[in-house]
C-alpha cells in the first residue's frame, strides 16, 4: 500500500512538472508576441525559437517567427518559417492568415511566382480587399498588368477608402504607371471627409496630385482635429514647395508628438541635404537608424550614401553601400549607384558607367504610408 502511494505521489508530482512545464512556454509565447506587438524583432525571435523547442504553440510560433523575420528583411526565412506553419495545422483563418504574410515575403524577397501561388492560397479561402490588392501587387510585379487591373478593380469595389485608393497609386506608381493609379485617387475624392483620418487621407491624395494648396488645406484641417500623421504629410507639401523652414518646422513638431520616429528623423535629414548641411543630416539619420528595424533603415541608409557622394567621399560612399547592398540585394537604386560611383573610383571601365547619373536621382523619402503586410499581427 505505501508503495502504490508513492508511486500515486510521483505520478502527481510529473502531472505537476508538466503542467509548469506547459505554463512556462505559454508564458515565454506571451512574451514573445509582446515583443513582437512593440517592434522587438530580435527579441521577439528569440523567444519564439525557446517556445518551438517544445512541443506547444508549433503553428502559432512559427507564424511568429516569420513576422519576425519579415520585418527584420529576411524574406527567406520568413518565407520558410511560414510553411512550416503551414505543415503545423490550425484551422482555414490561420492558414489564409499566414498564406497572406508568406506571399508578402516572397513578394519582397522578389520571389514573384512563389508570392501569386501564396497569394492565390489564400483567395481561395476568402478573396477580401487586402488579398485582392495583394495580388494585384504580385501580377504587376510579373508584368501580367490585366491580371493586376482586375485584382486592384475588385479589391476597390470591396473596400472604396482613402487607403486603398493610397495604396493601388503607390503600387502603380512603383511600376512606373502613375497614370493607371491616379484614377483610384481621383475617384477617392467623391467621398465627404467624417474625420480627422479621412481628411489626413484626402490630403495625402492632394500631396501625390501635386495639388499642393487643397492637400494643405485638408492637412490643416486634419492636425487640428488631432491627428499626428498630418504634420509629418505636411511638412512633405512643404518641402515640395521648396519651403525648407517651414518643412522643417512641421517635421519636428511631429518628432516631439511622436516622442521621435524613423522617417521623422529621416524627413528632417532630407531638410538637411536639402541646406547642404551635412553633419546635420549624417546626425539625424543616425537618430533613426539607432531606432530602425529591418527595412525601416532603408532609406536612411541610403541617404548617408547620398550624403557621402555629394561630398566627393566616394570611396566612402562605396563602403556604405556595400553595406546597403548586404541588406537590400535586389535594390535597383543601389546595384546602379554602385556602377556609378564605381566608375567614380576608376573600379570599372569608363565605357560601363549607366547612361543615367545616380548623383542626380537624390535622396530616399521612404514609404508615405504604410502599406498591408498579410495579416493581422499577434
Amino acid at each position: 500500500m505505501r508503495r502504490i502511494k508513492k508511486i500515486a505521489a510521483a505520478a502527481g508530482c510529473l502531472a505537476l512538472f508538466a503542467a509548469g512545464c506547459e505554463n512556462t512556454n505559454q508564458e515565454v509565447y506571451q512574451a514573445a508576441v509582446q515583443d513582437l506587438e512593440r517592434g522587438y524583432y530580435a527579441e521577439a525571435l528569440t523567444g519564439f525559437t525557446q517556445v518551438l523547442a517544445g512541443d506547444d504553440n508549433q503553428a502559432k510560433a512559427y507564424r511568429g517567427e516569420g513576422i519576425a523575420y519579415l520585418k527584420l528583411g529576411e524574406y527567406v526565412k520568413s518565407a520558410e518559417a511560414f510553411s512550416k506553419a503551414l505543415d503545423a495545422g490550425e484551422g482555414r483563418s490561420f492558414q489564409r492568415d499566414v498564406f497572406l504574410y508568406q506571399a508578402t515575403a516572397q513578394y519582397k524577397g522578389g520571389m514573384y511566382e512563389a508570392a501569386r501561388d501564396a497569394c492565390e492560397c489564400a483567395m481561395d479561402i476568402k478573396a477580401d480587399a487586402e488579398t485582392l490588392y495583394l495580388h494585384g501587387k504580385i501580377q504587376l510585379a510579373l508584368d501580367a498588368y490585366e491580371e493586376a487591373a482586375e485584382s486592384f478593380s475588385r479589391a476597390y469595389k470591396k473596400e472604396k477608402s482613402y487607403a486603398m485608393s493610397i495604396w493601388i497609386y503607390q503600387a502603380y506608381l512603383e511600376r512606373g504607371m502613375e497614370a493607371d493609379g491616379a484614377a483610384y485617387l481621383e475617384e477617392s475624392l467623391q467621398r465627404k471627409p467624417k474625420d480627422a483620418e479621412d481628411y489626413c487621407r484626402r490630403g495625402e491624395i492632394y500631396y501625390y496630385m501635386k495639388d499642393y494648396t487643397h492637400a494643405q488645406e485638408e492637412l490643416m484641417q486634419a492636425i487640428n482635429d488631432g491627428n499626428i500623421e498630418a504634420e509629418l504629410l505636411l511638412g512633405k507639401v512643404y518641402f515640395a514647395q521648396g519651403d525648407i523652414a517651414n518643412a522643417r518646422a512641421m517635421y519636428q513638431e511631429y518628432v516631439a508628438d511622436e516622442k521621435g520616429t524613423v522617417e521623422g528623423y529621416n524627413c528632417l535629414a532630407l531638410c538637411d541635404i536639402q541646406e547642404q548641411d551635412y553633419a546635420s543630416a549624417l546626425q539625424q539619420l543616425q537618430k533613426g537608424l539607432r531606432i530602425a528595424q529591418g527595412e525601416e533603415a532603408k532609406a536612411l541608409l541610403y541617404n548617408q550614401i547620398v550624403i557621402y557622394e555629394r561630398q566627393r567621399d566616394y570611396t566612402k560612399a562605396l563602403e556604405k553601400l556595400g553595406e546597403y547592398l548586404q541588406l537590400f540585394p535586389n535594390d535597383e537604386q543601389g546595384t546602379k549607384e554602385q556602377a556609378f560611383l564605381q566608375t567614380r573610383l576608376g573600379i570599372v571601365p569608363k565605357e560601363t558607367q549607366e547612361s543615367e547619373n545616380p548623383e542626380e536621382e537624390g535622396a530616399q523619402e521612404g514609404a508615405d504610408t504604410a502599406q498591408s503586410e498579410g495579416g493581422e499581427e499577434s
